[in-house]
């Protein structure tokens, strides 16, 4: 992942003793998740959006845990990060975190309709969507004033889903999320297109719920409140 920072690998989180997680605990699992802290007490970089996953129910991080432990152990050991000084300086994640973590849970508006909040957590969390659609600082923490106002993903400009750009319906949404063709007949590419690949296998209800969330924060509407 290549950030204004350095560029960043993901690490083996197979279920390999020796180069992935296999010795992690649940418990270990989820405060990497939450906390952005590994096993060996070391601070994770935000890559690993744990600014999001922050707000994962215990049920859904113990059915990432059950997946990623089944699949086939790797052995195979990441390239080191490659970010420009002083960033490789772990022990500054701290301050980091300090500045711009949002620990706790996910705390839906008061009287949601129910999809709308499902798709809320599903977008907010789970899915993280803002780690791309949301612009970043100069330190590249999320701007909370600006939330899915347009950022950056992987080197791709990723539009607005604030409104500001365009105003889809819940049905175009759901289309484009699982098809990857938008109404103006452009298809998905680069990052949003491994999106829509996950997303068009996905149980059709929760899709709809991301739709209905999406498209109301797109028209601007207040929360529950949508067509």
């Amino acid at each position: 992942m290549k950030t204004p920072l350095g560029t960043l690998y993901g690490p083996n989180i197979t279920p390999d003793p020796v180069t992935g997680i296999g010795r992690w605990s649940l418990k270990a699992f989820a405060r990497a998740l939450r906390e952005g802290v590994g096993r060996d007490g070391r601070h994770l970089y935000p890559a690993l959006p744990y600014e999001h996953f922050a707000s994962l129910t215990d049920d859904d991080i113990a059915a990432l845990y059950a997946y990623v432990m089944m699949q086939q152990p790797v052995h195979a050991v990441a390239p080191p990060h490659r970010l420009y000084p002083p960033f490789g300086y772990r022990p500054l994640l701290a301050a980091w975190k300090l500045l711009f973590a949002r620990p706790g849970a996910f705390m839906p508006p008061v009287g949601p309709d129910p999809i709308w909040n499902r798709g809320a957590y599903l977008t907010e969390a789970l899915g993280h969507c803002g780690a791309c659609h949301t612009p970043r600082n100069l330190l590249q923490a999320e701007r909370p004033d600006r939330p899915l106002a347009g950022g950056k993903g992987d080197g791709w400009n990723t539009p607005p889903l604030d409104g500001s750009d365009r105003k889809w319906t819940t049905p175009q949404v759901e289309a484009y999320l699982t098809t990857g063709r938008a109404p103006d007949g452009s298809v998905a590419r680069g990052p949003m297109a491994k999106v829509v690949k996950s997303l068009s296998q996905a149980p059709r209800a929760e899709v709809h719920a991301i739709a209905v969330y999406i498209a109301s924060r797109m028209a601007g509407r207040e929360p529950g409140k949508h067509g």
